[in-house]
């Protein structure tokens, strides 16, 4: 039986739980209700369980980032009419309007289903999102809100990896929790191989010897050099943090401790 605690939690979702079809991930069809609405139940189901929670969610559904269109750094000068490209930053600003969208549209459901949900982002936008400081998160936390954190870090170059960890030492989380689609880390694709050995518990120098694509090479070291775990679940499995919290079922922690 899981105990009411005042556990706090940074989860980290990506864009595509909001649109599970990859086919129709284009800009005008980048969310698909159900999959928003099966998104919204686990938040809400995650709340339940007594957990103050904060959701950074990907922009992938929409824009991803890093991987502008066309060639990344190429000045639009220097390219002909044929191969003028997105340059990378302005790349991630889009990614970061997407993440905003993506928050928008999972605030939307939460708050149709009975349930508070509030907006902070890296990029204020005047009537649509405040802008994000960790007294007015605090404060939405405080108040069982379900704290969507959207607009990345405000500047490109930062995945919304890095972002969760940042926001979790400024929110002092108790987890990171990285939501999959795979019950936790394995030593190579556990689709594509059968006996793929899954990791229970991972190290952080192990994560980042292997480089291990779970989070990116700056998320981990950052989470490293401040002692925050990491929490690698199956999303789509019934009561992942409840499991979580109760040490049962299967998952993988990152930590510093050696394993």
């Amino acid at each position: 039986m899981v105990q009411q605690t005042t556990t706090r939690i940074l989860l980290k979702i990506s864009g595509e739980a909001l649109n599970e079809n990859e086919a129709s991930a284009v800009a005008e069809n980048s969310f698909d209700i159900d999959a928003l609405n099966r998104t919204a139940d686990k938040l809400i189901a995650i709340q339940s369980l007594g957990i103050q929670l904060a959701v950074v969610c990907g922009g992938g559904n929409i824009m991803r980032g890093s991987r502008p269109l066309g060639a990344q750094n190429q000045p639009a000068e220097s390219a002909s009419n044929s191969d003028v490209s997105l340059h990378r930053a302005d790349a991630d600003r889009i990614g970061m309007l997407s993440t905003i969208m993506n928050a928008l549209a999972l605030q939307s459901i939460i708050i149709a289903k009975g349930h508070a949900a509030k907006i902070l982002s890296a990029i204020p936008v005047e009537g649509l999102v405040e802008g994000f400081n960790r007294y007015r998160a605090n404060s939405a936390l405080k108040e069982n809100k379900i704290l969507l954190l959207s607009g990345g870090l405000g500047q490109p170059y930062f995945t919304t990896d890095s972002t969760t960890v940042i926001r979790a030492l400024e929110l002092k989380c108790d987890y990171i929790v990285k939501a999959t689609k795979v019950d936790g880390v394995y030593d190579c694709d556990p689709e594509k191989n059968p006996d793929a050995q899954h990791y229970a518990k991972l190290s952080f120098q192990t994560a980042i010897d292997k480089k291990l694509k779970i989070m990116d090479q700056t998320a981990f070291i950052l989470a490293q050099e401040h002692d925050l775990k990491i929490a690698v679940l199956n999303f789509n499995a019934e009561n992942p943090l409840k499991n979580l919290l109760n040490q049962t079922g299967k998952f993988t922690i990152i930590s510093n401790e050696n394993h």
